[in-house]
């Protein structure tokens, strides 16, 4: 056999598995988690929604604040008409608001509270979770800090904070940035606790490397993948709890919020409802494609599907 044909012969012998190990493993993941339709359309939709609160200026022409009452009377008959009309795509509130233009900005208020509180209690849950798994003497009065905190009232802090600061989105933040690191925390300290105990751990203390790279190098790229995950869980677990500060009065008032919407539009529900059923569709499906990206990315990351899918 000539050495060409020998190695199209070896070439077809080769185990495929043998090249999906030697994939790139943010490769390998992002190729599963497109796999998972249902994460994808989210994410698609997700990005639309995004795009949205961004250019919410170049898509409407109303103020959100503004009341159109010339446009809320019917001219034939001068009734009052908060439906559907070619003026008010999504009709009017009672008092004449564009729901269109306020669904468009209550996405920046929704999208700007969950992520900034996700990404910041995030990397403060990282930190703090290191040095409660690392340094172990500490690591019990932190998490015993934690329990505290976690028992406290939060709807009582957060009324505290908003009549201190009054009732702004950066109160909002605040107040939840105040309870959020602490099952991130948990979460973390738990997989650095797990990770000390590995080899290529203790390989790299006997090597001699510092603290601060072992938590940097090895043990945070292998501790991250859950705080990955729970990142997305969590931001539309905060979008969810934003509306309903907004729907109890506590929240956000000084800009469009969904929940502040729905509270708006429940007293309507049977005779417009459309100032009911629109912000609350918008918070529902936002909500589930943050948990359907959640799960998408939890099956991509799980180890235990590599090579299955």
């Amino acid at each position: 056999m000539s050495a060409a044909a020998f190695a199209t012969h070896s070439d077809s012998l080769a185990d495929p598995l043998l090249d999906r190990d030697l994939e790139s493993p943010w490769r390998d993941t992002a190729r599963r988690f497109l796999r998972n339709k249902l994460a994808v359309a989210s994410l698609v939709f997700l990005v639309l929604v995004t795009l949205g609160a961004i250019f919410a200026p170049l898509l409407t022409r109303w103020d959100p604040k503004t009341s159109d009452f010339n446009g809320i009377l019917d001219p034939k008959t001068g009734v009052q008409n908060y439906g559907l009309s070619a003026r008010h795509w999504l009709g009017t509130d009672r008092i004449g608001r564009d729901i269109y233009s306020r669904l468009l900005y209550g996405a920046r208020v929704s999208l700007s509270v969950g992520w900034s509180v996700a990404i910041i209690s995030t990397i403060v849950s990282i930190i703090i979770g290191a040095i409660a798994g690392w340094y172990l003497k500490v690591g019990g009065a932190i998490m015993r800090f934690a329990d505290m905190v976690s028992s406290l009232p939060y709807i009582v802090f957060v009324v505290f904070m908003t009549e201190r600061l009054g009732k702004t989105m950066i109160a909002v933040i605040l107040a939840l940035l105040m309870f959020g690191w602490t099952g991130g925390a948990r979460l973390f300290r738990a997989g650095v606790l797990q990770a000390k105990g590995q080899d290529y751990v203790e390989a790299a203390r006997a090597s001699g490397c510092s603290t601060r790279r072992i938590l940097a190098r090895h043990i945070l790229p292998n501790a991250i993948q859950p705080m990955i995950v729970g990142i997305s869980f969590s931001i539309g677990a905060l979008i969810l709890t934003e509306a309903v500060f907004g729907f109890l009065g506590i929240g956000i008032v000084d800009k469009p919020a969904w929940g502040q919407m729905v509270a708006e539009g429940r007293d309507e529900i049977f005779e417009n409802g459309h100032m009911f059923l629109f912000p609350a569709m918008a918070l529902v499906f936002t909500v589930l494609a943050f948990a359907f990206i959640g799960e998408g990315l939890r099956d991509a990351l799980d180890p235990k599907l590599r090579g299955v899918t």
